[in-house]
């Protein structure tokens, strides 16, 4: 299927979750800022640290802070997908219909809105 070569490519990574991959990349490219300094320090400043630890130390929380609300925000944007993987496995398994929201108009709500709708139109055949 077209456009899927990264994501077939990091599902290999079988003992992560989906939501571990995401975290972790957002985390690595989070601190790349962070690593190009410390890397010109190094460079810039012939080993000399000492010179530039301040830069580094406010550069190191501002990527705490930042990588913090980086993963909180993630974090809720992957909780409709992961309520509607949940929801269709309860179905599968239980046949139960959970409640998924319909309000919502962007990918992942429409993705939700069509699986509950999806599921109640399924299960009023099956009992048809």
């Amino acid at each position: 299927m077209s456009g899927l070569r990264l994501y077939s490519f990091l599902s290999r990574a079988t003992w992560l979750r989906y939501r571990t991959k995401i975290m972790a990349a957002a985390f690595a490219a989070a601190h790349i800022p962070l690593l190009a300094i410390i890397g010109f320090l190094l460079v810039g400043t012939a080993g000399d640290l000492h010179a530039g630890l301040p830069l580094v130390l406010v550069a190191f929380v501002a990527t705490l802070i930042g990588t913090g609300i980086t993963l909180a925000l993630l974090s809720g944007l992957l909780r409709p997908i992961a309520l509607t993987a949940a929801a269709l496995r309860r179905y599968r398994q239980e046949r139960t219909i959970s409640y998924l929201p319909a309000t919502f108009t962007d990918e992942a709500g429409t993705l939700m809105a069509d699986a509950s709708h999806t599921l109640r139109e399924l299960d009023a055949a099956i009992d048809e």
